[in-house]
């Protein structure tokens, strides 16, 4: 079976929402918001993590660790906090591997705009 052929496509999104100044503010990262202006330029859609998943080589512990938002990544602790019981190894130093398939993410992409404070077209840009 074949897979069907598409186009181009365009998606216009509308809104009765103000468009928000191009300075980003935090409230704004990770939500879809309008911009006024046109969209120049957008990267591919990439999945970056919001929460992840973390394994220790030698105890096996889990830890789920919470992402930077935008652009930041994880800071991951240096040890596992697993207390080793009598005979028991304890756990070295950056003892972690980080489990994919149990992390959590998003979809995010960049888009360039043009600035200023055009009123002629306004587009809606994810700021994610």
């Amino acid at each position: 079976m074949e897979d069907p052929v598409t186009g181009d496509v365009q998606v216009l999104l509308t809104s009765r929402e103000d468009p928000v100044s191009m300075r980003w503010q935090a409230q704004y990262i990770l939500k879809l918001v309008k911009i006024a202006g046109i969209t120049l330029a957008a990267s591919r859609t990439k999945a970056k993590a919001t929460y992840v998943t973390l394994i220790c080589k030698n105890c096996r512990n889990s830890k789920q660790v919470p992402c930077r938002p935008g652009l930041g990544g994880a800071i991951v602790p240096r040890s596992c906090h697993h207390i080793p019981q009598p005979g028991e190894e304890p756990c070295p130093f950056d003892p972690w591997l980080v489990v994919p398939d149990k992390s959590k993410y998003i979809c995010r992409s960049t888009n360039l705009e043009t600035a200023g404070e055009s009123r002629g077209c306004s587009d809606w840009g994810a700021s994610h």
